[in-house]
Protein backbone atom coordinates (compact mmCIF):
# COMPACT_ATOMS: atom_id res chain seq x y z
CA UNK A 1 0.00 0.00 0.00
CA UNK A 2 2.74 2.42 0.65
CA UNK A 3 4.06 1.91 -2.78
CA UNK A 4 0.93 3.39 -4.57
CA UNK A 5 0.62 6.00 -2.08
CA UNK A 6 4.23 6.97 -2.63
CA UNK A 7 3.11 6.71 -6.77
CA UNK A 8 -0.02 8.88 -6.18
CA UNK A 9 1.79 11.33 -4.19
CA UNK A 10 4.52 11.30 -6.61
CA UNK A 11 1.89 11.90 -9.82
CA UNK A 12 0.18 14.70 -7.75
CA UNK A 13 3.43 16.54 -7.06
CA UNK A 14 4.52 16.35 -10.95
CA UNK A 15 1.35 18.05 -11.81
CA UNK A 16 1.46 20.22 -9.95
CA UNK A 17 5.04 21.16 -10.88
CA UNK A 18 4.29 20.84 -14.52
CA UNK A 19 1.13 23.92 -13.79
CA UNK A 20 3.47 25.99 -11.54
CA UNK A 21 5.84 25.47 -14.82
CA UNK A 22 2.59 26.85 -17.03
CA UNK A 23 1.54 29.47 -14.39
CA UNK A 24 5.38 31.03 -14.21
CA UNK A 25 4.98 30.58 -18.26
CA UNK A 26 2.19 32.86 -18.57
CA UNK A 27 3.30 35.19 -16.02
CA UNK A 28 6.45 35.70 -17.97
CA UNK A 29 4.68 36.26 -21.49
CA UNK A 30 2.28 38.83 -19.92
CA UNK A 31 5.35 40.88 -18.21
CA UNK A 32 6.76 40.76 -21.99
CA UNK A 33 3.66 42.10 -23.52
CA UNK A 34 2.52 44.43 -20.81
CA UNK A 35 6.62 45.99 -21.74
CA UNK A 36 5.91 46.17 -25.13
CA UNK A 37 2.32 47.75 -24.90
CA UNK A 38 4.02 50.54 -22.89
CA UNK A 39 7.40 50.59 -25.11
CA UNK A 40 4.91 50.81 -28.03
CA UNK A 41 2.87 54.08 -26.64
CA UNK A 42 6.04 55.74 -26.08
CA UNK A 43 7.18 55.34 -29.48
CA UNK A 44 3.95 56.28 -31.11
CA UNK A 45 3.83 59.29 -28.88
CA UNK A 46 7.10 60.69 -30.15
CA UNK A 47 6.19 59.62 -33.82
CA UNK A 48 3.12 61.69 -33.34
CA UNK A 49 5.17 64.56 -32.13
CA UNK A 50 7.74 64.81 -34.84
CA UNK A 51 4.90 64.14 -37.30
CA UNK A 52 2.73 66.94 -36.03
CA UNK A 53 6.71 68.96 -36.24
CA UNK A 54 6.98 67.98 -39.38
CA UNK A 55 3.84 68.93 -40.94
CA UNK A 56 3.86 72.25 -39.17
CA UNK A 57 7.05 73.08 -39.66
CA UNK A 58 7.59 73.72 -36.03
CA UNK A 59 6.31 72.99 -32.76
CA UNK A 60 3.44 73.97 -30.83
CA UNK A 61 3.28 74.39 -26.86
CA UNK A 62 1.29 71.21 -27.02
CA UNK A 63 3.43 69.07 -29.04
CA UNK A 64 6.65 70.35 -27.05
CA UNK A 65 4.90 69.22 -23.74
CA UNK A 66 4.13 65.70 -25.47
CA UNK A 67 7.45 65.55 -26.09
CA UNK A 68 9.32 66.34 -23.04
CA UNK A 69 6.68 63.48 -21.56
CA UNK A 70 7.25 60.79 -23.87
CA UNK A 71 10.80 61.39 -23.41
CA UNK A 72 10.75 61.15 -19.84
CA UNK A 73 8.88 58.02 -20.27
CA UNK A 74 11.20 56.79 -22.64
CA UNK A 75 14.06 56.56 -19.51
CA UNK A 76 12.41 53.75 -18.06
CA UNK A 77 11.97 51.64 -20.91
CA UNK A 78 14.60 52.18 -23.22
CA UNK A 79 18.72 51.68 -22.81
CA UNK A 80 20.39 54.72 -22.49
CA UNK A 81 21.74 54.18 -26.38
CA UNK A 82 18.02 55.52 -27.19
CA UNK A 83 17.86 58.37 -24.67
CA UNK A 84 20.55 60.06 -26.03
CA UNK A 85 19.17 60.04 -29.27
CA UNK A 86 16.15 61.08 -27.54
CA UNK A 87 17.89 64.07 -26.12
CA UNK A 88 19.30 65.18 -29.20
CA UNK A 89 15.33 65.01 -31.09
CA UNK A 90 13.61 66.63 -28.01
CA UNK A 91 16.30 69.91 -27.95
CA UNK A 92 16.39 70.30 -32.12
CA UNK A 93 12.10 70.04 -31.51
CA UNK A 94 12.54 72.62 -28.72
CA UNK A 95 15.21 74.79 -30.49
CA UNK A 96 12.95 74.45 -33.89
CA UNK A 97 10.10 76.62 -32.43
CA UNK A 98 12.63 78.92 -30.82
CA UNK A 99 14.47 79.44 -33.85
CA UNK A 100 11.08 80.15 -35.71
CA UNK A 101 9.79 82.46 -33.15
CA UNK A 102 13.10 84.61 -33.20
CA UNK A 103 13.53 84.35 -37.24
CA UNK A 104 10.04 86.65 -37.81
CA UNK A 105 11.88 89.82 -35.82
CA UNK A 106 15.43 89.64 -37.25
CA UNK A 107 17.15 90.56 -39.98
CA UNK A 108 20.03 90.64 -42.10
CA UNK A 109 22.74 88.17 -41.28
CA UNK A 110 20.99 87.13 -37.72
CA UNK A 111 18.20 86.08 -39.88
CA UNK A 112 20.03 84.17 -42.18
CA UNK A 113 21.70 82.30 -39.06
CA UNK A 114 18.45 81.85 -37.47
CA UNK A 115 17.13 80.38 -40.53
CA UNK A 116 20.21 77.83 -40.59
CA UNK A 117 19.99 76.83 -37.24
CA UNK A 118 16.00 76.04 -38.15
CA UNK A 119 17.34 74.24 -40.79
CA UNK A 120 19.62 72.09 -39.56
CA UNK A 121 17.46 71.58 -36.11
CA UNK A 122 14.12 70.72 -38.56
CA UNK A 123 16.97 68.28 -40.44
CA UNK A 124 17.85 66.86 -36.86
CA UNK A 125 13.60 65.99 -35.98
CA UNK A 126 13.32 64.45 -39.56
CA UNK A 127 16.16 62.14 -39.51
CA UNK A 128 14.83 61.13 -35.77
CA UNK A 129 11.46 60.21 -37.58
CA UNK A 130 13.29 58.11 -40.30
CA UNK A 131 15.30 56.40 -38.06
CA UNK A 132 13.23 56.06 -34.89
CA UNK A 133 11.66 52.63 -35.94
CA UNK A 134 15.40 50.95 -36.11
CA UNK A 135 16.37 52.95 -33.01
CA UNK A 136 13.77 51.32 -30.81
CA UNK A 137 13.62 47.93 -32.97
CA UNK A 138 15.67 46.06 -30.65
CA UNK A 139 13.51 46.70 -27.81
CA UNK A 140 10.33 45.98 -29.26
CA UNK A 141 10.82 42.55 -30.27
CA UNK A 142 8.62 40.16 -28.76
CA UNK A 143 10.92 36.91 -29.82
CA UNK A 144 9.95 35.03 -26.80
CA UNK A 145 10.11 31.16 -28.26
CA UNK A 146 7.21 28.79 -26.80
CA UNK A 147 8.93 25.89 -24.90
CA UNK A 148 9.03 22.59 -26.38
CA UNK A 149 7.16 19.95 -24.26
Amino acid sequence: MTAIQWLVATTIAAFAAIIAYFQWRTAHQRVILDLFDRRNAVYLDLRNGASAILRAGKGTPDVETQLIRAVETARFYFGEDVVMQLDEFLSAAIHLGQYSSEIEGAQGDERRVLIEKRRAAFDKVEEFFKNAPRLVAPYMRLDQKMPKL
